[in-house]
């Protein structure tokens, strides 16, 4: 299997009052960009999963586990979201739906 795709995960982290300021501080993205091996889920396998046909899923394969907290995915600049995560001892799996709202 190869890992020849680029997907950039992003967090963003929430803004606030800074203490030391007294001043609102903006909230900021952090991305961390890895290789992986993306596919799209077969319309069969789409419904046995999630239950609807409709849903282009991809599904994102990594070399290693990632368990740091991740709100978005995005692959060649396309925003997606996660609707589920399977953390294996040796990889993690992500099934993702590109987001048509944002």
């Amino acid at each position: 299997m190869r890992f020849s795709d680029r997907v950039t995960f992003v967090t963003q982290e929430e803004g606030g009052l800074d203490p030391d300021t007294g001043n609102h501080k903006e909230g900021e993205k952090i991305t961390y960009q890895i290789p992986a091996n993306i596919n799209t889920l077969g319309t069969n396998r789409t419904v046995e999963l999630f239950g609807e046909l409709d849903k282009e899923i991809k599904v994102i394969r990594l070399i290693q586990p990632y368990y740091e907290r991740i709100d978005y995915v995005l692959i060649n600049d396309v925003k997606h979201v996660i609707q589920k995560r399977v953390n294996h001892r040796r990889k993690t799996v992500l099934y993702v739906e590109r987001d048509n709202f944002g």
